[in-house]
Order: C-alpha cells, then structure tokens, then sequence
C-alpha cells in the first residue's frame, strides 16, 4: 500500500515518496486533479503540492486518503495497543541470581596460581 516498504535511509525522502505513491494511486483509479479536489475538499495546487513534494498537513493527508479509499493504509498509525500490566511484566523477568562471593574469591585464587 502506500506506506509499504518506505525506504528509511533518508527520513527527508519519505515525504515525497509518499506523495508520489499518492499520485500513482490517483492514476491508478483514473481520477483527475479537479474530481479529487470535489471528492476531498482539497483544492487543486494544494493536490498538485502534495503529489510533488510529500509536503502537507496531516488533515490534508487524511481527507485524500479518504477520498482515494486509502485510509486502511494509515490504520497502523493510529492504531492503539495497551501496555502490558505490571503482574504481567513481573511474572515474565526472573529474579537475578548473583554469583557467591565464596566462589569468585575461589577462582580468583586459582588464577594467581
């Protein structure tokens, strides 16, 4: 989809490129500049902007997703997920064991032998 598989080697880019994936699947669906500006209330050179450089507000972003039926491909963004609850996080770690202090001193003095 549209956030499929960015490339990360450059934060910079990752804006155009998803303009430029928009872009495509506005071609893609046949739909013309002036018919998605009626469809999302986002005015033409704003589209034309946005297509270019990946430059936009997050409510423009939305509205054309919206417009184009992409609004699945933002669904990761959004989507909330509970941090787990304490009794759990301390059922999982398991107590430190520490080393006697009896066996280092041991070891200690094999080595210096």
């Amino acid at each position: 989809m549209i956030f499929d598989m960015l490339k990360l080697s450059n934060p910079n880019d990752i804006p155009r490129q998803i303009g430029i994936r928009f872009r495509k699947a506005r071609l893609a669906q046949n739909i013309a500049l002036h018919d998605l500006e009626g469809m999302s209330g986002v005015t033409q050179p704003t589209i034309q902007r946005f297509e270019t450089t990946g430059r936009t507000t997050l409510t423009t972003l939305v509205k054309l997703a919206d417009a184009l039926g992409l609004v699945e491909a933002l669904e990761p963004l959004v989507t909330h997920h509970e941090p787990p609850d304490i009794e759990s996080i301390i059922k999982v770690q398991k107590p430190r064991q520490r080393a006697h202090r009896g066996a280092i001193g041991k070891t200690s003095k094999r080595a210096l032998e």
